[in-house]
């Protein structure tokens, strides 16, 4: 009688390492702690803001303690808009080392990292950064997290399906695997259009960043040019170029505009639950 062994596993993917991270930064930014500065922790009622000196003793606790304020006059709004909480205080580092400006939101880690110099782009528009930059990149958790159909520490769920090589041998406990399947189950699957949008849309109350001129002129001649990237094309960031992804933003904030200029806001507190569902795992049909 020969002996086959099957094995049907669910395998769940725990732990933090693969943390999923929304914002345009380059890998070479991705760097380890200072550790030749000092670094110091202003701990709030729902965030946890660490902040550096600059090797002379002149600290950015100034901006720190800006950060601080700013991150506890939005957490009300937009964990209310999308009727979701963090489990953990939030950390927000902040970085003044670098001629550099950009945000990034960890929402597997509950973590947020800031470049302090502010953004300066013909592609936008003028905005108080410190404000833009937080208020973004905490819609990010908030809105992301809101959308995962699990909790931040299940990331992926894998189905696998192992088969083993008929072995008669009394010496051999089964054969060597033969079949070796495995197929992830994503448990987030939001649209980079989306997280851009709602970041951008934040909330109405709020508006530290809008719609202006300069992204109006440049969605507007995409428009009259035919070259709108599609609904699956703003999906992701793969494949495309600096421009390209700029659009993302661009069109993902037009389109959030809309849906909560005809829907009410809510309605982008909605798609993002729907997405939750175990039974939606596109868009469309969220």
């Amino acid at each position: 009688m020969s002996v086959i062994r099957t094995i049907f596993a669910l395998v769940v993917l725990t732990g933090v390492t693969a943390a999923g991270v929304f914002a345009q930064v380059s890998p070479s930014f991705y760097d380890y702690v200072r550790s030749d500065l000092d670094w110091y922790t202003i701990e709030t009622e729902h965030f946890l803001v660490h902040f550096h000196d600059d090797g002379e003793g002149n600290g950015s606790s100034r901006t720190a303690s800006v950060t601080a304020r700013i991150a506890e006059e939005i957490y009300g709004p937009i964990t209310a808009l999308y009727d979701f909480e963090p489990d953990t205080k939030v950390s927000i580092v902040l970085k003044d080392f670098e001629d550099y400006s950009n945000g990034a939101a960890y929402f597997l880690d509950n973590l947020i990292e800031i470049w302090a110099p502010a953004l300066n782009t013909p592609l936008r528009g003028a905005h108080a950064w410190l404000r833009n930059v937080i208020t973004h990149e905490y819609t990010h958790i908030i809105q992301v997290q809101a959308s995962m159909k699990a909790g931040r520490k299940v990331p992926f769920v894998y189905l696998q399906y192992l088969d083993y090589e008929d072995v008669r041998r009394p010496d051999v406990l089964y054969g060597y695997p033969n079949v070796i399947a495995s197929y992830p189950i994503p448990i987030l699957n939001n649209p980079a259009w989306l997280a851009e949008g709602t970041a951008q849309y934040q909330r109405t109350a709020l508006d530290y960043d809008r719609w202006d001129s300069h992204r109006d002129m440049i969605l507007r001649s995409r428009v009259l040019a035919g070259e709108t990237l599609s609904l699956v094309e703003m999906g992701g960031f793969y494949s495309l170029n600096s421009l390209e992804r700029e659009t993302v933003y661009n069109q993902g904030f037009a389109l959030s505009q809309y849906l909560a200029a005809t829907y009410g806001e809510q309605a982008l507190a909605d798609v993002s639950r729907s997405l939750g569902s175990w039974s939606n795992w596109n868009f469309e049909r969220a």
